[in-house]
């Protein structure tokens, strides 16, 4: 199993808060999620990490 980098269509949403779906798989030692980019929910609050 390789691991791939995170998708460009993710990227804007690193660092914002936001509400998502996700559905976590287990493969071997490997947690993997996958999201749906149209299921993402930005809440419009400022962000804590920056």
């Amino acid at each position: 199993m390789k691991g791939n980098p995170i998708h460009n269509d993710l990227l804007p949403y690193i660092g914002k808060p936001s509400k998502i779906k996700e559905i976590v798989e287990k493969k071997e030692d490997w947690y993997l999620i996958k999201i749906n980019i149209s299921d993402i929910l930005e809440l419009n609050k400022k962000s804590t990490i920056y």
